[in-house]
């Protein structure tokens, strides 16, 4: 009988406490807004970026922490501008704690032949990087490649920076399995990191360093 009354008792007292619990929540602000009331609003770095160390800085010296989402806008100008990528999306990015992006750009999309650098998709890029900024989101530019480039069914440099050497053209092992097993793609690549020659004998490093200047060039002022 006694451990019976002691049982009950215990019950009663949970019971009490669960009361008073609910009681308080009741009176008290609801706890995301309690965090919401004390939490300070992040602060926005100041730029340029730099670094200390490992660390990635702004220029007051405070860390910078990215908090970064991929915006993939592959193949061709009218395939990109599809996304339809605008101030919406870099506003709701900004709001949901985002502040920064990887942004794809596609090297021929900015040189598609010898000496013809496409001005409106230098313009889109240039658009897009400065959307972003307006909500304070950083942008880091990704020169992109998948597989070497449109000979080979994907995404990079264009056909006049690609040189196969005849070797077979085995496209149709798909992605990733190009870069084990395709004779052309291997080739294409070897001629580059030896800074052999593009399809017109110009030095295929000459071409990258003068795709990725013009792409610096319209970025400078955004």
């Amino acid at each position: 009988m006694a451990s019976r009354r002691r049982a009950l008792s215990a019950l009663g007292s949970v019971a009490l406490a669960a009361a008073l619990t609910s009681a308080a929540f009741a009176s008290a602000s609801p706890p995301v807004a309690y965090v919401r009331s004390i939490v300070q609003p992040i602060a926005i770095p100041s730029q340029p970026i730099g670094h200390a160390g490992r660390w990635l800085t702004d220029a007051t010296g405070r860390v910078l922490l990215i908090h970064g989402i991929n915006v993939s806008m592959k193949g061709s100008l009218s395939q990109s501008q599809a996304y339809h990528f605008g101030a919406d999306d870099a506003a709701f990015l900004a709001a949901n704690g985002f502040n920064a992006v990887r942004l794809t750009v596609e090297r021929y999309d900015v040189e598609p032949t010898p000496g013809h650098f496409n001005a409106v998709y230098l313009s889109f890029i240039q658009h897009t990087v400065a959307v972003l900024a307006r909500y304070h989101v950083l942008t880091l530019i990704d020169f992109h490649q998948d597989e070497f480039g449109p000979v080979f069914g994907d995404n990079g440099y264009p056909a006049w920076m690609t040189q196969t050497g005849g070797s077979p053209n085995l496209k149709g092992v798909g992605f990733p399995f190009q870069y084990l097993a395709n004779p052309a793609v291997n080739h294409a690549f070897d001629t580059l990191w030896n800074n052999g020659n593009d399809t017109r004998g110009k030095p295929l490093w000459t071409d990258d360093a003068q795709i990725l200047a013009r792409v610096v060039g319209a970025l400078k002022s955004t």
